[in-house]
C-alpha cells in the first residue's frame, strides 16, 4: 500500500520508548538527521494523515527517538507501533541532479531507446550493489539493473523513463 497522495514516508514507528509517549522510529530516509530539524510530521492513520508538532528528536544507534505533541503516555505510543511518519512532498530533502526519490519513479512508463513501450515501473528492489527496477509489462515483469548502461534517462516532466536493453534482459 502506498502513502496518501502528496505525502512521503520518512520513518516507521517500531516501539514505544520510555513512559512519556516517546517512540523509537526506524528512518526510511537517506537523511535521518532531518528528524532533528523537522518541526512537524504526520502520522499515516487509516482516516488519513494527522499532523503533529515534534517536541523532541534524537538519533540513537541508527534509530530516532521521537516525541510528538499529543502523544503523552507509553500506551498511546504503543498504539502507534507500525505507523508510518510522513512529510509533504514539498518538504523532501532536495537531491543532486540525476537522482530521484523512488516515489517519483513508481508508475512511470518505461520505453526503450527505440521508443517501444515496455510497461510501467512497478517496484524498486535494493540489492546492495545497485537497485533493480521491476517493470510490469502486459505479459509479466522485466528486471532491470539500475546502472548507467541500462537506465538512459528519466524525465519527470514528460513522465517517462528511457532504457537500453542489454542482451538477455527482456528475453
Amino acid at each position: 500500500m502506498n502513502p496518501p497522495s502528496g505525502w512521503v514516508r520518512i520513518g516507521k514507528i517500531v516501539a514505544p520508548h520510555g513512559l512519556h509517549g516517546q517512540m523509537r522510529v526506524y528512518p526510511l530516509t537517506d537523511f535521518p538527521q532531518r528528524f532533528l530539524s523537522t518541526q512537524e510530521l504526520a502520522l499515516e492513520l487509516p482516516a488519513g494523515p494527522v499532523v503533529h508538532q515534534v517536541e523532541r528528536a534524537q538519533l540513537q544507534g541508527g534509530m530516532c527517538i521521537l516525541k510528538l505533541a499529543g502523544v503523552c503516555e507509553r500506551s498511546e505510543a504503543e498504539k502507534l507501533r507500525e505507523t508510518f511518519l510522513l512529510v509533504g512532498e514539498e518538504r523532501v530533502v532536495p537531491l543532486p541532479e540525476n537522482r530521484y526519490y523512488i516515489y517519483q519513479l513508481l508508475g512511470l512508463p518505461v520505453y526503450t531507446e527505440q521508443g517501444r513501450l515496455l510497461g510501467k515501473l512497478a517496484e524498486v528492489l535494493p540489492t546492495g550493489g545497485n537497485d533493480v527496477w521491476v517493470v510490469q509489462t502486459q505479459t509479466g515483469q522485466i528486471l532491470l539493473p539500475a546502472i548507467r548502461q541500462v537506465i538512459r534517462g528519466v524525465d519527470l516532466e514528460a513522465k517517462r523513463i528511457v532504457v537500453h536493453l542489454l542482451p538477455g534482459l527482456s528475453d
